[in-house]
């Protein structure tokens, strides 16, 4: 296994993430029009796939900065709470804000002849309401910007990956038994992206701290892109 402290900036890492990027944009491209046959290939192809990958490579990297201290402590997740924090939300909110202003600036939808497009400017337009806002910018809704769902998860598994790594490195036989519980509450949760279903999700961000966890052992038998292509083709199956 190779070290965790140090873990150098990777190439691979930042050219799968354009790949992955460019291959959701070319999915909800394709949401636009109508008539594209075989959409739910497509959406797992270029939608689930990529952003499943994007969950991978969240949990090397957070893995990474976590470990690259001598210890984790309380003191340790705290700041990195906090530097995930204003990474994240910032963004988050201008996106929210956008997502609004942009679907009062287009209220006629397309009358039905866009499914999808109709969906997106409409469900913004449902953020009237105090409540409903302060729903948005807590990020427990994203009727605003539907794609936001992923800083849903983003910011859960943030929150939970730090306390599961500092379980099992205080305590190394519970990597095996974290791995299975995490296994099986994938099995049991129902219903689309949520972030009610971070619990889903996390194993995606667990399965990235493996791949650091075992990237000297990898590196010797895989090459590159390999080495995120198949924790996140463990996770397809």
């Amino acid at each position: 296994m190779t070290s965790l402290r140090q873990s150098p900036h990777l190439v691979e890492l930042d050219s799968l993430r354009g790949v992955a990027a460019v291959m959701v944009i070319f999915f909800h491209s394709c949401l636009i029009f109508n008539g594209i046959p075989s959409m739910k290939e497509i959406g797992f192809i270029f939608g689930s796939c990529p952003v499943l990958l994007f969950f991978v490579l969240s949990g090397y990297v957070l893995s990474a900065s976590l470990l690259r201290s001598e210890k984790i402590s309380v003191k340790t997740i705290l700041a990195f709470y906090v530097r995930r924090f204003f990474r994240i939300y910032p963004a988050a909110i201008t996106a929210i804000l956008f997502g609004i202003i942009l679907s009062f600036c287009y209220q006629k939808t397309t009358g039905g002849e866009n499914p999808a497009l109709e969906f997106l400017l409409r469900k913004p337009q449902e953020v009237r309401s105090l409540t409903s806002f302060l729903n948005e910018i807590t990020l427990r809704n994203t009727y605003s910007n539907s794609p936001l769902w992923t800083i849903q998860i983003e910011l859960a598994c943030s929150i939970l990956l730090p306390l599961l790594l500092l379980s099992i490195t205080r305590f190394p036989k519970a990597n095996l038994p974290i791995a299975i519980i995490l296994a099986v509450l994938i099995t049991k949760a129902k219903g689309g992206p949520n972030w009610n279903y971070a619990s889903c999700w996390l194993f995606a961000f667990y399965m990235g701290y493996q791949a650091l966890r075992w990237k000297s052992f990898f590196e010797l038998r895989l090459k590159g892109w390999w080495l995120w292509i198949l924790p996140s083709s463990i996770l397809l199956l």
